[in-house]
């Protein structure tokens, strides 16, 4: 699909967890067919930065001190985004420990602008950014303390939000 087709020029996905989520999606739509509904984001395919904390899944921030980290439990906002039904399936590039506005760091690479591979897409959370804008993934999910969804989303073309602090863990 789409990130195989562009993946490889962007850069967007880190790691991929195509068969858990296949799994999910069709466990989603058995539940439907029994007419069980998981929460508002029943079987919505979501990305995550790699910053967030997934049980079972490497997560690194882009540090290759965590090269071989694999959390025990998923940070709250994972959680959260599971209990409203939605399915991980995979996790993006980001600046090292989100601490630059380029989505680069020494175990990936540098994601690229979905509009001119030339220019950046901003960071921290640029591979959410570019993975939404090449629909690798209909919803990304980023940190922003200075920028780091607001500018990814402004040079990929594409929506982004930032809660007000603290609503979200």
């Amino acid at each position: 699909g789409q990130i195989a087709r562009h993946n490889v020029t962007y850069n967007a996905i880190v790691l991929l967890d195509l068969d858990a989520a296949l799994e999910r999606a069709k466990a989603a739509d058995e539940a439907l067919a029994r007419g069980e509904v998981w929460g508002p984001l029943h079987g919505v395919p979501v990305t995550l930065k790699d910053t967030y904390a997934t049980r079972g899944l490497r997560t690194t921030a882009g540090d290759p001190a965590l090269v071989n980290h694999i959390p025990q439990e998923d940070a709250v906002a994972v959680a959260l985004l599971r209990r409203a039904g939605a399915i991980v399936l995979a996790k993006t590039n980001a600046a090292t420990l989100a601490m630059d506005m380029q989505p680069s760091n020494s175990i990936f690479g540098t994601t690229n602008n979905p509009w001119n591979v030339n220019m950046t897409v901003g960071g921290s959370s640029g591979g959410c950014a570019a993975a939404v804008a090449t629909h690798m993934s209909p919803l990304s999910f980023g940190s922003d303390i200075a920028g780091s969804i607001r500018l990814p989303a402004a040079y990929a073309g594409i929506w982004g939000l930032r809660p007000t602090h603290g609503v979200i863990s």
